[in-house]
Formats: structure tokens, C-alpha cells, sequence
């Protein structure tokens, strides 16, 4: 390792190769996520073009997936991509999709290709044939990724807002809170009335914008025991006070 660069050489063998990497060990590593290795993604919603779809839009013996949703803020987006668009191929192959049971076909042909690198679509819209270019991104985290972690007193659960979230509930990118995941019956917060999919912003004023920021502010409860606990939170489109009175644990 050099210590002024901090890029450690790592030498490995490849089958019959002799391999070096290096590895920059002034940036830190990014968590881990609970899935496989990223993929490649594309961000639209699709529905298979069923053989009755297909004779509804006048495209009887065509195959593929019309285009449902655009996801805003992404590649896709920033595409000619439209919704209705129907797409017969990928980089020239064809997707063989009529049956419900295809709908993945799409995301696995695309799953197979690079993250950074392009996926050129064969398009018909309104009986025209287009050839439109999409980036491809990495498929971005879902709940399951999310860091969690839960006040063990008032015993509810929270977890980061992912870019789902934020799409779903017509957020902008840099909306911070941490969505409640669960909350235990018979507990605290659920006679409050917290719910799980509220997004907490904020602990008596105290704003929510992380993981970090929540374990810190729940530790802070515990120590000063306060009488009255409120709690800020989004619930669909508006927003709302959630008020406890616990019976704190003695120490």
C-alpha cells in the first residue's frame, strides 16, 4: 500500500492469468447492498402486448411491451421514449412477449447488458416505426436495501427513503425523512396512530434526514424522558402531528 496515495495493489491470478488491480482506498466504500450485484435497468414501468392488447390497438400479430410509465428523473426520461410506445426489439433481437407470464423478458434482456452503456429499442407509435436510444443506468435500491433501525421504546421501525419512494410519491430527489416500516401492535406509536408508509420528518422539531440523525435522536429521547414525544409526518400528500405520552423505563 502507499500511504500518501492510498491505493492498495492487490495481485491475483485469473485461470491462467496474472492479474493486478488497485484499489483506492481514500474513498469509502459504498454499503453493501442485500441483492446481487447491480444490473443494468431502464427506468419504465411496461405491460406485456397481449395477443387481446394487441387486436385492441389495431397490432394484432405483433409482439412486445408497451410502454406504461416513464419514471421522472431518469435516463429514460431524458429519452424520446413516449408512453404508448410499444417495443418489439432490443438491439435488434426481438422480445417474443404476448403471454402475462413474459412480463420479465425485458427486464432480464436488459439486466444483461452494461450499466453506462445504451439499449437501442425498435418502436412502433401510432403505426410508425422508430428506432429510439436509452442510457442504462444501475438499478437503483429497493426497501429491501434500505438501511434500517427502529426506537425499541416507542417500537416502531424506520427505513431510508429509496428512489421508489420517491417516485411514488412525487418527491424530489433531495426529499429527506425515513419511511416507517412497521409498527408493533399494541405499542406506543400505534396508539398514536403512527402507520407504517408515513415518512417521519421530524422528532419534537428536531428534522429526521437519516439513519444516523434518527438512532441519535431517539438515544437523546431515552435520556431526557420527556413527558411528550411529537412526531412529524407525511402521509399521502399531507402531512401530520403524531403525539405520545410514553411511560419511560426507569433506569
Amino acid at each position: 500500500a502507499n500511504r500518501k496515495s492510498k491505493a492498495l495493489s492487490v495481485r491475483f491470478r485469473r485461470k491462467k492469468r496474472d492479474m493486478v488491480t488497485v484499489l483506492d482506498m481514500s474513498k469509502p466504500p459504498r454499503p453493501p447492498r442485500n441483492t446481487e450485484l447491480a444490473k443494468a435497468w431502464m427506468g419504465i414501468r411496461t405491460q406485456v402486448l397481449t395477443t387481446k392488447v394487441a387486436k385492441a390497438l389495431g397490432m394484432e400479430g405483433k409482439k412486445g411491451f408497451r410502454v406504461t410509465w416513464i419514471l421522472p428523473g431518469t435516463q429514460a426520461e431524458q429519452s424520446d421514449l413516449r408512453v404508448g410506445d410499444v417495443i418489439t426489439a432490443l438491439n435488434g433481437d426481438a422480445l417474443d412477449a404476448y403471454r402475462l407470464q413474459d412480463a420479465q423478458i425485458l427486464t432480464r434482456r436488459v439486466e444483461d447488458l452494461e450499466i453506462g452503456g445504451e439499449a437501442k429499442l425498435s418502436v412502433i407509435r401510432a403505426g410508425k416505426d422508430l428506432a429510439i436510444t436509452v442510457a442504462l443506468e444501475e438499478t437503483p435500491n429497493t426497501a429491501a436495501d434500505a438501511r434500517t433501525a427502529e426506537d425499541a421504546v416507542l417500537e416502531y421501525k424506520v427505513r431510508e427513503l429509496t428512489f421508489i419512494d420517491r417516485v411514488n410519491n412525487d418527491l424530489p430527489k433531495d426529499y429527506e425523512g425515513l419511511v416507517v416500516a412497521e409498527v408493533t401492535s399494541g405499542s406506543w406509536a400505534q396508539v398514536a396512530n403512527l402507520r407504517a408508509g408515513d415518512i417521519l420528518l421530524s422528532i419534537n422539531d428536531e428534522p429526521v434526514d437519516g439513519i444516523r440523525t434518527f438512532k441519535k435522536l431517539v438515544r437523546k429521547l431515552g435520556k431526557d424522558k420527556p413527558k411528550r414525544v411529537k412526531l412529524f409526518v407525511r402521509r399521502g400528500r399531507s402531512t401530520a402531528f403524531v403525539f405520545m405520552r410514553p411511560e419511560w423505563p426507569r433506569d
